[in-house]
């Protein structure tokens, strides 16, 4: 999950880590300072979204755009970069039915609250650590053929339920994230709301402490707040699938995402968003390990209420993933393989539109 680190980083805990218990049977026993989560693919990108660093140097290795803000043919793609995901129309709807575009309307401000909440299990412990909540400012600055560019704006983040935890480590975070208000970045979205190369700006300061940090939260963000909408006409009640091809970043990845289109109007709509991701069984990469392996399972939902001129104004949703290491039992390799941890992650969050002044 790609709130992971900032979510983690808030907490500023400074405890130990505890070793595991380590039984004589096993043949292999677990490093105490494992920790799969770093393992975890995160989510998969927002219709195709790639995110370059303000250097130009760091690749988060997602997909690559899929046109310019004209509408012109992608350069990336030509050079041979993943093309766009694959949407398959499962269920057209009812009658009547169009389709569906978006048209985004240029210079206007539209201000997002954005709150995510996380446990982590971890070698049989939950860990809970502070939530956040981050209010992104966005505006399409250029509406231009048949897609427009976006720049969004971190303006405020801070702690959820601050008043219930050590005011030290409220402390910690507020200087944590003070050197990252301010940061902005650019997107652009086409008119069927695929989602293009997201670049962050920021002063120099921020961009070398927090650069990744904030691409995460950033592109995160992005996969909300637009849904890819197929190319052909749909009505209430449609189904749509989306499929992501594999990127060098994250080669073993399985990623399904189906839409529901549960109401709709000339305004906008609701649409239910269910997740599939599955990594299939692999080798652990930890040298220390010789013979693990791990697999990734992840699923979540998500309630996406959007309008046709703008980004969404509503989602609620919360995303699994759990990972299973497997370790030779024992000196035979014949013996099998047994289960030597577990881990898993649970994300909840918001996204809403603030109430006006």
């Amino acid at each position: 999950m790609v709130i992971v680190s900032l979510l983690a980083c808030s907490a500023c805990s400074k405890e130990e880590k505890k070793p595991v218990p380590q039984e004589e049977s096993k043949a292999s026993a677990v490093p105490s300072d494992m920790v799969v989560n770093d393992f975890l693919p995160s989510g998969s990108s927002s219709q195709g979204l790639a995110v370059k660093g303000v250097d130009g140097g760091f690749e988060a290795g997602l997909d690559g755009p899929s046109g310019g803000p004209d509408g012109s043919a992608d350069t990336a793609n030509a050079a041979g970069a993943p093309t766009v995901p694959t949407v398959k129309v499962i269920e057209p709807g009812s009658e009547p039915r169009a389709v569906r575009k978006y048209a985004f309307v240029a210079n206007r401000v539209e201000r997002r609250v954005f709150t995510v909440t996380q446990s982590v299990t971890a070698q049989g412990q939950v860990q809970q650590p502070p939530g956040l909540v981050m209010t992104i400012d966005v505006v399409a600055k250029e509406v231009k053929g048949t897609s427009a560019r976006f720049e969004m704006k971190l303006v405020k983040v801070d702690l959820a339920d601050k008043n219930k935890i050590d005011p030290r480590l409220a402390q910690a975070a507020a200087q944590h994230f003070a050197t990252q208000i301010g940061t902005s970045a650019t997107f652009d979205v086409t008119q069927r709301g695929e989602v293009g190369e997201l670049s962050l700006g920021g002063n120099e300061k921020m961009q070398h402490e927090g650069a990744e940090e904030i691409l995460g939260v950033f592109a995160q963000f992005v996969e909300l707040v637009v849904q890819l909408l197929p190319d052909t006409a749909i009505g209430q009640g449609a189904k749509w699938e989306r499929t992501d091809s594999a990127n060098d970043h994250e080669p073993e990845l399985q990623s399904k995402r189906t839409f529901e289109l549960k109401n709709v109007n000339d305004a906008g709509g609701t649409i239910l968003i269910t997740t599939e991701e599955k990594v299939p069984k692999r080798a652990y990469p930890d040298p220390r390990m010789p013979g693990a392996t791990i697999e990734i399972d992840g699923s979540g939902t998500a309630t996406h209420t959007f309008r046709f001129d703008r980004i969404a104004t509503k989602v609620v949703g919360e995303q699994v993933k759990h990972a299973k290491v497997e370790a030779p039992a024992g000196q035979d390799p014949t013996a099998g393989k047994k289960t030597i941890d577990e881990q898993g992650i649970k994300v909840k969050y918001a996204l809403e539109t603030p109430a006006s002044k």
